[in-house]
């Protein structure tokens, strides 16, 4: 869990700064996200939105799907999302993590972010906070507008999408887990 959430936040070639489990958690994140860019499926979605949005697809569809993953989060855990989601606040704040990653963190805390992706409301301000972090104009702020006029089809395509998704990431622990 630690090193899912470091993924976004450690960058380069990984040796001994962390122990071997948050380093393979590092190494699945960073894999999850290459066959998730490559995925057929993935690139269908970005493919539905229009011109204008088109070049920003990946991060609207990024931000769709964990929607699409919090909203039918039931489908996928037997877990609750809050109970989840404070669980994994918990561990990855009590854990040693770069001041960068443990700020944000601390904000998506006081956001409860992760439960509130199940809201779409979230998708709008989310779109518009990275909207304003990016140097370059974009049309993030309009990326909702968009993404309403297309929401069935990205959901069936992220319906299509997890299965596979699921089972990639159990091949790669199989693999990966049982070499380490």
């Amino acid at each position: 869990m630690i090193g899912g959430f470091l993924g976004d936040f450690v960058k380069g070639q990984l040796r001994d700064q962390y122990q071997p489990a948050i380093i393979s958690g590092i190494r699945l994140h960073r894999a999850i996200d290459v066959y998730t860019d490559q995925h057929p499926i993935v690139k269908c979605s970005h493919s539905r939105f229009n011109q204008e949005f088109r070049r920003f697809a990946p991060i609207i569809c990024d931000i769709v799907y964990d929607h699409f993953l919090a909203s039918q989060w039931p489908t996928y855990s037997s877990d609750s999302l809050e109970g989840f989601s404070a669980h994994c606040y918990e561990t990855v704040l009590n854990a040693k993590i770069p001041e960068k990653a443990r700020n944000t963190l601390k904000r998506m805390q006081n956001h409860n972010a992760l439960a509130s992706y199940a809201n779409e409301e979230f998708i709008k301000h989310a779109l518009i906070n990275i909207s304003g972090r990016l140097k370059r104009d974009n049309p993030l702020t309009r990326g909702f507008g968009s993404y309403e006029e297309i929401r069935e089809p990205l959901n069936e395509d992220f319906g299509a999408f997890m299965p596979e998704l699921i089972a990639f990431v159990e091949a790669w622990q199989t693999t990966h887990f049982s070499a380490e």
